[in-house]
């Protein structure tokens, strides 16, 4: 939807003092003896005879002459009444555009640089995610390893080679964080804070510790709305806690 924008009732007022009509037909009188009402009739009147006889064939062209006379007359006059409007107009156009230049320049650059740190937001976050999931494949191959190890230290020593599972070491791995002008987070994310006396837990996690038993650290990326007629319709529903 176009935003409103407020406008005066009468920003500019045409004056045309004499009909355009009139002086069509004192121009067309001076050359042609006839108006351009008349010159029609005379047409239509011709088409109606029909051009099947040399008579009626002659004056037919004639007819046609004087037609082709009054349409560049007509449209000499028009001239007359729209080209100082043209002008006007082009000269208006021009210095509208010299007025919003700047704003033009400004708003593109500003625009660009939203542009660009979504476009950075978008890229490390990828990366924060490639780097997640090789750093759980990793560990996922690690723990499939010792469990072989184990199988086979177990079967070396006489055993059955049944050994216990070896747990896959826990990654921290990046989580989302959508954000209306930063206020709003999903309620999805869980919030560890209610057990965390004194901001030990807090104070832990910035002080770089990433395992606390009973503790999931995340790496949460925060992002918060530049343009919200941008935003998919699937994102716009409330997720407020």
């Amino acid at each position: 939807m176009a935003p409103e924008v407020e406008t005066e009732r009468q920003l500019v007022e045409v004056t045309i003092p004499t009909p355009i009509l009139d002086v069509i037909d004192r121009s067309l009188a001076r050359v042609l003896k006839k108006n351009l009402n008349e010159i029609e009739v005379d047409t239509n009147t011709a088409i109606e005879r029909d051009v099947k006889t040399d008579e009626t064939a002659r004056d037919a062209e004639a007819i046609v002459q004087d037609g082709r006379k009054a349409i560049k007359i007509t449209k000499e006059v028009r001239l007359q009444f729209t080209r100082p409007i043209d002008e006007g107009k082009k000269k208006l156009m021009e210095e509208v555009e010299k007025l919003l230049a700047g704003l033009v320049a400004s708003n593109s650059k500003l625009n660009q640089m939203v542009m660009a740190r979504a476009q950075e937001i978008k890229r490390k976050e990828e990366q924060a995610r490639r780097e997640y999931e090789a750093a759980q494949r990793a560990a996922e191959a690690k723990a499939r390893a010792k469990e072989e190890r184990n199988k086979n230290i177990s079967l070396a020593k006489g055993g059955t080679g049944e050994v216990k599972p070896v747990e896959v070491e826990p990654i921290t791995h990046p989580i989302s964080v959508a954000g209306m002008r930063s206020t709003t987070r999903l309620r999805s994310i869980p919030d560890v804070r209610p057990a965390d006396e004194g901001g030990k837990i807090q104070q832990a996690v910035d002080d770089g510790i990433r395992d606390i038993p009973g503790v999931s650290i995340y790496q949460v990326w925060q992002f918060s709305v530049v343009d919200a007629k941008l935003v998919p319709k699937e994102y716009r529903r409330d997720v407020r806690g």
